[in-house]
């Protein structure tokens, strides 16, 4: 009887250490969670800004295409010399300057360049949002799954610990030998074991999901575990077009381009016009030009010889292009691959759960029967102990086809960029899983950065 208390103290513990820790967390659904990352994921936030600085960057880079105007006032005083008395000087001149582009399209290959770094580093940011919240969906229902595992292993711990009840009053009617004993209290003890192992690693998934949130303590809502379906739409070239790595590295080659065009021009003539005013000076001679005059000239400059710098910057970018090609098209079939391998993931794990459910069925049928044989003495305990050790691993291995289900949807949705903002700020087909359009992504900053662009 003592060691029946024991085992009911260590049960109520592993259910006052389970129920504990998550009554202390948000309970929230997939859709409330993805929003919550979206608005409050610290690395997310930190893009944002990163990508809204990128957009400055380039007004500021174009700058020196614009006009210059510029203001200086100045004033001197002499001291006094031998055969001078001393004497002071002072003068405002106002300035403008502006770079004419005689070259023909320097300017605007600069700008283009410009714009095309901005827009490959925001399909980065596309890229890492993609991964972010398929990340997130992983590890969601990674966590929804071993939550059923601990139930699993918490509801095995007690069939266990009811059949050690039976072996011991068995025991005590000298019915079984004292080895039965050993048998049905080394299996409790690892079912606790595996319980508590159950519950560090919810625990730990718990901890990822937090720090995917930014920090606030959430769990899975409590709902009926259901089998998920396959509701993706897979086509291959809609995920070049839309997959926001193969758009950053499409991008990059379009830049590689200009960038090779706009270097090819570092032989080219310059010319600027500069216009300066002195309103006033004293004395009236002492600037250039001299007060109330106004001074009008164009500065030309043409290169002749700059030691084969052009030339073999050329020649660099020309490689860089390359490079750019072959990275975009190893990007081609990296998506091919990752959706083959989803697929096939998928169709692992769908077989997988069908299989897995059968053997459930016929588990839990042959450990009923098992039990009870036992129980009435017309059945050996190692036939109980073969028969519990089966249920608990195709159970578990149930639930691990069930995750593996949702891992290989998770991975084809990433595959196929979905889970990235598309270029008016709603989402693909993420809009219609989690139904989040324009709301969610004005909330991140998105919104801005595409009003921005334009």
């Amino acid at each position: 009887m003592r060691q029946s208390k024991i085992l009911s103290y260590i049960i109520l513990a592993c259910t006052v250490f389970f129920n504990g820790t998550a009554s202390a967390s948000v309970s929230m659904d997939l859709q409330q969670y993805i929003r919550e990352i979206l608005l409050n994921n610290h690395s997310l936030r930190s893009a944002v800004k990163s990508v809204e600085a990128g957009y400055y960057s380039v007004l500021a880079a174009v700058g020196n295409q614009r006009t210059q105007v510029g203001a200086s006032a100045g004033f001197n005083w002499i001291s006094k010399t031998p055969d001078k008395s001393g004497y002071t000087s002072g003068n405002v001149m106002l300035s403008l300057t502006q770079a004419i582009d005689i070259a023909g399209g320097i300017f605007t290959l600069d700008q283009q360049q410009n714009i095309l770094g901005y827009e490959i580093s925001r399909a980065q940011f596309n890229a890492n949002v993609n991964s972010l919240i398929a990340t997130a969906e992983e590890t969601w229902w990674s966590a929804v799954l071993a939550r059923e595992n601990v139930k699993l292993q918490r509801e095995i711990l007690l069939q266990r610990s009811e059949n050690h009840r039976v072996t011991l009053e068995k025991y005590n009617q000298e019915l079984v030998p004292r080895l039965d004993v050993v048998r049905s209290e080394a299996q409790v003890v690892a079912a606790e074991t595996t319980a508590k192992n159950a519950e560090t690693t919810y625990q730990n998934l718990l901890a990822n999901l937090s720090f995917l949130v930014g920090g606030l303590d959430i769990e899975p809502i409590n709902e009926d575990l259901r089998v998920p379906e396959f509701d993706v739409e897979v086509n291959y070239e809609e995920a070049l077009q839309y997959r926001p790595d193969v758009i950053a590295a499409r991008l990059t080659v379009d830049r590689a381009n200009i960038v090779k065009k706009l270097t090819a021009k570092g032989l080219s003539p310059t010319l600027n016009f500069s216009l300066a005013v002195t309103p006033w000076s004293d004395p009236s001679t002492s600037t250039t030009p001299n007060s109330h005059e106004v001074m009008a000239g164009f500065n030309f400059s043409l290169p002749i010889f700059d030691g084969n710098k052009t030339k073999y910057s050329v020649m660099n970018y020309d490689r860089l292009v390359q490079a750019a090609e072959a990275n975009l098209l190893s990007l081609h079939e990296q998506t091919r691959l990752d959706i083959a391998l989803a697929l096939n993931n998928w169709k692992d794990a769908s077989a997988s759960e069908q299989d897995k459910k059968r053997q459930v069925e016929r588990s839990e049928e042959e450990l009923r029967i098992t039990e009870l044989m036992y129980a009435e003495g017309m059945g050996a305990q190692i036939d109980l102990i073969n028969a519990q050790t089966a249920y608990q691993s195709v159970r578990t291995e149930y639930l691990d086809s069930i995750k593996n289900m949702y891992v290989a949807l998770v991975d084809l949705r990433r595959a196929l960029g979905v889970y990235s903002p598309d270029e008016n700020g709603d989402w693909n087909e993420a809009k219609m899983l989690y139904k989040k359009g324009n709301d969610v992504i004005g909330e991140t900053g998105l919104k801005t950065l595409r009003k921005d662009s334009k």
